[in-house]
């Protein structure tokens, strides 16, 4: 009896076998096989399903990183109720904890056959100290699952400079993510936080993917350091690219202080010390959020902030031939340019670009008299590139993230240095330095 179900097996599992192959090929996604699970594009299981215990703790920047963060996880259904528990980390330590609810969402995955299920939370951690270690952790105290403590470190409001990293898009390899931020952290670990400028994963409907993407982070880096997203196309249900951005949403809490008209969490600004940011959705709604991307500008500049950054995902100056966002340039470019954002990070050609210094869509001649964007990858998964007039650097080929640090020199003038690092051999690929 048992060698005829094998039998009749064989031919099923000849099949899904083929099938992996298949789509793993289409969507460039990589093939794990694992004795407990298979995981493939519309298919049954997930290597990494949810559990009692919270699991991919993420922190991201609240709406000012020297006195907030904001907090993401997720845990099976048996779980109701989110709470943060945390405290100074130079606090005793059977000293009391301090406790923030959390928001609850369920998150569903229909493709999934097992663990379609899971229970969201999201929690911001406001008023803290500027400058100051804290240990947290997250749980529900009505069933006792809590995870283990972590220490996270808010932004000094002066002093030596701070820095972040950007990562363009990762989307080739969303396991081995948590190995990338490991090496990256250990090189610089003075980063305050992380950006990615879209395309974390292949294909943002496919919860398996993003799942391989979270467990990748096998340190905790994430839950130690903020990461600030922008949503690219493949973070969409893509290929449809309908309004929904289910499982990105999942994964990352975001300030909530975007379009008032548009769904929260896809556009959005935070400030960090003397620096503001802005992170755009380039995806879709381009006009929608140009009126709000003009008065977040407006604001920043009325604020005196010494230096402006945004983060979205579509190039306004396109190095992939045949491939351009002239709606992006027409609806974001004058605005980017007139009120001096400094620096403007995106991803989607998959190759380095950084421009000229750009005012009014012609270059100047100073650094700090315009607008500079760069473009990055930092997957090994590359696009041909055409040469463009307002480049200053091209590269091919050449996976790399960034390290911008900013502050105040010794004559209390305000700079920016930016350095471009091969993925590879950490080699400087290129650097600019602004001073105001």
């Amino acid at each position: 009896m048992p060698l005829k179900i094998l039998k009749k097996a064989v031919p099923t599992l000849f099949v899904a076998i083929v099938v992996t192959l298949v789509n793993s090929a289409f969507y460039n996604e990589p093939i794990r096989f694992r004795p407990s699970a298979v995981a493939y594009p519309h298919s049954l299981f997930t290597p990494y399903p949810s559990g009692p215990r919270p699991d991919q703790i993420v922190l991201s920047p609240a709406p000012d990183l020297t006195s907030g963060v904001d907090v993401n996880w997720r845990t099976d259904p048996g779980n109701g109720r989110g709470v943060v528990q945390y405290r100074e980390a130079d606090a005793p330590v059977d000293g009391p904890l301090l406790e923030t609810p959390a928001e609850m969402t369920v998150v569903e995955a229909p493709e999934l056959a097992r663990d379609h299920l899971t229970h969201g939370f999201a929690a911001t951690l406001a008023h803290l100290r500027p400058g100051t270690a804290y240990r947290y952790r997250v749980g529900d105290p009505d069933t006792g699952n809590w995870s283990a403590f972590h220490t996270f470190k808010t932004v000094a409001q002066d002093g030596e400079a701070f820095s972040f990293i950007h990562f363009g898009d990762l989307q080739s390899r969303p396991g081995e993510f948590g190995d990338l931020v490991q090496m990256v952290d250990r090189r610089h670990p003075e980063a305050a936080f992380y950006m990615t400028s879209g395309d974390m994963v292949e294909n943002g409907r496919l919860r398996y993917l993003w799942d391989a993407f979270l467990a990748s982070d096998h340190e905790g880096r994430l839950a130690a350091k903020p990461l600030a997203p922008a949503p690219g196309n493949h973070e969409y249900y893509w290929p449809s690219q309908a309004a929904h951005l289910n499982f990105y949403a999942a994964a990352f809490n975001v300030p909530r202080n975007g379009p008032p008209n548009l769904p929260q969490g896809r556009s959005y600004s935070f400030t960090c010390r003397n620096a503001f940011f802005i992170v755009l959705d380039s995806s879709r709604d381009l006009e929608d959020q140009a009126g709000w991307l003009e008065k977040e500008l407006q604001k920043a500049d009325a604020a005196g902030y010494d230096f402006k950054i945004a983060v979205f995902h579509h190039p306004p100056y396109n190095t992939k031939p045949g491939r351009s966002n002239p709606e992006i340039l027409k609806n974001w470019g004058p605005l980017l340019e007139r009120h001096g954002v400094d620096l403007v990070l995106n991803g989607h050609d998959h190759s380095y670009l950084r421009t000229k210094p750009l005012k009014d869509g012609r270059s100047v001649a100073s650094v700090e008299g315009g607008t500079i964007y760069v473009t990055a990858v930092s997957c090994d998964k590359f696009y041909d590139i055409q040469r463009i007039p307002e480049a200053e650097v091209q590269l091919a080929d050449q996976p790399t993230y960034q390290l911008v640090r900013i502050g105040r020199n010794w004559r209390g003038r305000p700079f920016l240095q930016y350095t471009a690092y091969g993925l590879h051999d950490q080699a400087v690929k290129d650097e600019f330095r602004l001073e105001k």
